[in-house]
Protein backbone atom coordinates (compact mmCIF):
# COMPACT_ATOMS: atom_id res chain seq x y z
CA UNK A 1 0.00 0.00 0.00
CA UNK A 2 2.99 2.91 1.19
CA UNK A 3 5.02 1.99 -2.05
CA UNK A 4 1.54 2.55 -4.62
CA UNK A 5 0.75 5.22 -2.37
CA UNK A 6 4.06 7.17 -3.07
CA UNK A 7 4.44 6.15 -6.43
CA UNK A 8 0.79 8.04 -7.34
CA UNK A 9 1.99 10.95 -4.84
CA UNK A 10 -0.67 10.86 -2.65
CA UNK A 11 2.22 10.62 0.18
CA UNK A 12 5.81 12.21 0.31
CA UNK A 13 8.48 10.36 2.19
CA UNK A 14 7.80 7.45 4.53
CA UNK A 15 9.48 6.52 7.69
CA UNK A 16 9.33 2.86 9.23
CA UNK A 17 10.00 2.60 12.66
CA UNK A 18 11.24 -0.70 14.09
CA UNK A 19 9.81 -1.82 17.52
CA UNK A 20 12.05 -4.05 20.07
CA UNK A 21 10.38 -7.43 19.94
CA UNK A 22 10.42 -7.81 23.67
CA UNK A 23 7.06 -5.81 23.12
CA UNK A 24 5.61 -8.41 22.01
CA UNK A 25 5.53 -9.91 26.10
CA UNK A 26 4.13 -6.19 27.16
CA UNK A 27 0.86 -6.83 28.75
CA UNK A 28 -1.99 -5.61 26.95
CA UNK A 29 -0.47 -6.14 23.63
CA UNK A 30 -3.14 -7.73 21.37
CA UNK A 31 -2.80 -9.23 17.89
CA UNK A 32 -4.94 -8.45 14.51
CA UNK A 33 -4.78 -10.77 11.42
CA UNK A 34 -4.84 -8.19 8.98
CA UNK A 35 -5.29 -4.17 8.64
CA UNK A 36 -6.04 -3.16 12.32
CA UNK A 37 -8.73 -0.14 10.89
CA UNK A 38 -10.71 -2.84 9.05
CA UNK A 39 -14.35 -3.61 9.58
CA UNK A 40 -15.17 -6.49 11.38
CA UNK A 41 -11.32 -7.18 12.53
CA UNK A 42 -10.58 -9.72 15.58
CA UNK A 43 -8.13 -8.91 17.69
CA UNK A 44 -6.36 -11.43 19.65
CA UNK A 45 -3.90 -11.94 22.69
CA UNK A 46 -0.51 -13.18 22.17
CA UNK A 47 -0.94 -16.10 22.78
CA UNK A 48 -3.71 -16.64 20.96
CA UNK A 49 -1.68 -15.37 17.74
CA UNK A 50 0.81 -17.71 17.83
CA UNK A 51 -1.10 -20.36 16.47
CA UNK A 52 -2.53 -17.71 13.42
CA UNK A 53 1.16 -16.69 12.40
CA UNK A 54 2.38 -18.09 9.54
CA UNK A 55 6.11 -18.23 10.56
CA UNK A 56 6.96 -20.66 7.78
CA UNK A 57 6.68 -18.16 5.31
CA UNK A 58 8.89 -15.92 7.03
CA UNK A 59 11.31 -17.93 8.43
CA UNK A 60 12.10 -20.72 5.97
CA UNK A 61 13.03 -20.77 2.38
CA UNK A 62 10.12 -20.59 0.16
CA UNK A 63 9.52 -19.95 -3.38
CA UNK A 64 7.98 -16.75 -3.91
CA UNK A 65 7.84 -16.53 -7.15
CA UNK A 66 4.79 -19.32 -6.59
CA UNK A 67 1.65 -16.76 -6.31
CA UNK A 68 0.14 -19.16 -3.84
CA UNK A 69 3.68 -18.07 -1.41
CA UNK A 70 2.86 -14.56 -2.34
CA UNK A 71 -0.55 -14.16 -0.87
CA UNK A 72 0.77 -16.03 2.11
CA UNK A 73 3.67 -13.57 2.62
CA UNK A 74 1.77 -10.65 1.50
CA UNK A 75 -0.90 -11.53 4.67
CA UNK A 76 0.97 -12.20 6.88
CA UNK A 77 3.13 -9.16 6.24
CA UNK A 78 -0.30 -7.13 7.09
Amino acid sequence: MEYVARQEGRIGDTIFQQVHASVLQWEGVLFCPGMANTNAITFHTMDEARDMIDYKVHYTRTNWSDPAVQQRLQAAEK
